[in-house]
């Protein structure tokens, strides 16, 4: 995950967790400030923090993403504001690029209507949706979604 972003952004910040292991990393870290919160407390976090310009969140868990395709939603983020990788089906989309004009719009927008959830503070700003294969998304918080990630990672080896 890290190596997807690295080469797109100035740097990774880890939001929440241990700060050992981000620095062990050589990775910024933030408390988080309401723990538990999501990723839209995470990305308040960090917009409030941090002065880039261009920004992409993405959950730690997602260990197939790609650099190609973090590399075509910053620029989109870059064209359009505000950007998502979705998953071919568009069922999952955790995956985000804002840049930092837009970014700080979605935080008074939450702060403003009491936004608490991701889906609540993007929809609004009509982001560009960029589908990536369902691979990408897997999601691993499980034994059964590591295996599965491994199995995508192994094909993809094969190929």
């Amino acid at each position: 995950m890290i190596s997807a972003l690295q080469p797109h952004v100035a740097h990774v910040t880890i939001v929440g967790g241990d700060a050992h292991v981000a620095s062990s990393r050589g990775l910024t870290h933030l408390q988080d400030d309401v723990a538990h919160e999501g990723p839209w407390a995470a990305i308040k976090n960090v917009a409030l923090r941090c002065s880039d310009d261009v920004f992409i969140f993405a959950p730690c868990d997602l260990p197939l993403l790609t650099s190609a395709s973090v590399g075509v939603l910053r620029q989109t983020a870059i064209d359009c504001g505000v950007a998502l990788l979705a998953s071919d089906e568009m069922a999952h989309w955790s995956v985000s690029g804002w840049t930092r004009e837009r970014l700080l719009v979605a935080v008074e927008m939450a702060r403003d209507t009491g936004a608490r959830s991701l889906r609540a503070a993007i929809e609004p700003l009509e982001p560009a949706y960029i589908r990536v294969p369902s691979s990408e998304m897997i999601n691993v918080n499980t034994p059964d979604d590591l295996a599965e990630a491994e199995q995508h990672l192994a094909h993809w080896n094969d190929d």
